[in-house]
């Protein structure tokens, strides 16, 4: 009896229950044209890893540098550090770079190379050091003896400094270095140079050409030469002073000619 009851009260209110269903449906529909809200998609969410740049940046070095500027590098790609560079303008001929390493919050100096690693500066060049990622730091120097003359080296860092790498531009045991594309010049005026195959003087004439092949960045060229009406091969040497000062004597560019150099100064 009571299950009949239970289920004739279950019948007599399923009709109210469809007919509240229907009402609601019927109250939220919306009207021809009305905004009609859809399910939002929940955003994916990720985290994007940057570490701020540092400050302060290192302080320029009191070499009265026209321009300077700081800028990120990444010397090799596998070792995790942050690596930068300082660049300094001198003149429009002039340019240095130091090299810096972020470590426990602090920059440590690597090193110095003349030339630029980026061409950023206003009035920079072209890069004249290259920074791939290898962990080899390539460039192209001035010598240290000859302004006219560009020495290929290669670097790393060892034990928190630029270390020279020997390459096949490094002659005679380490003694010399060969210079790239060494110019022909043309001799304008006599000039005595050291003849290493007779050990002995000998003197350079007027309209005989020489090329400096290899320098020890300390005081001498090396060339080359063959004395006039002579097939015998022998290696000249050059003493230098100071900077493009022949030993005892003039300016290198009052002697020597080439249509590939252009003094300066």
């Amino acid at each position: 009896m009571k299950k009949l009851v239970s289920l004739l009260l279950l019948l007599a209110l399923l009709p109210c229950g469809c007919a509240a269903r229907a009402s609601d449906a019927a109250g939220t529909s919306p009207a021809p044209g009305a905004f009609s809200p859809t399910p939002s998609v929940r955003p994916v969410e990720w985290e994007i890893l940057r570490t701020p740049e540092p400050t302060p940046i290192p302080t320029p070095a009191p070499d009265n540098a026209d321009e300077c500027g700081f800028f990120e590098i990444d010397i090799d790609t596998t070792d995790g550090y942050r690596d930068f560079v300082m660049e300094h303008r001198y003149s429009d001929v002039y340019y240095g770079t130091r090299f810096y390493r972020l470590i426990d919050g602090a920059y440590v100096e690597l090193g110095y190379l003349d030339g630029v690693a980026t061409g950023k500066l206003s009035q920079s060049r072209v890069p004249n050091i290259i920074v791939d990622g290898s962990g080899v730091i390539y460039a192209i120097e001035r010598s240290k003896i000859a302004t006219w003359a560009r020495i290929a080296r290669a670097y790393r860092v060892e034990g928190g400094v630029l270390v020279r790498i020997p390459t096949e531009n490094v002659v005679d045991g380490g003694a010399l270095e060969r210079i790239k594309d060494a110019p022909v010049f043309f001799v304008t005026e006599p000039v005595t140079v050291y003849d290493m195959l007779e050990e002995r003087e000998r003197t350079l004439e007027v309209g005989e050409y020489v090329s400096f092949e290899y320098s020890d960045e300390v005081g001498a060229l090396y060339a080359p030469y063959f004395p006039p009406g002579s097939n015998e091969l022998r290696y000249i040497m050059l003493e230098l002073d100071e900077c493009d000062c022949i030993r005892n004597g003039p300016f290198f560019g009052n002697c020597f000619y080439s249509e590939y150099v252009e003094w300066i100064g």
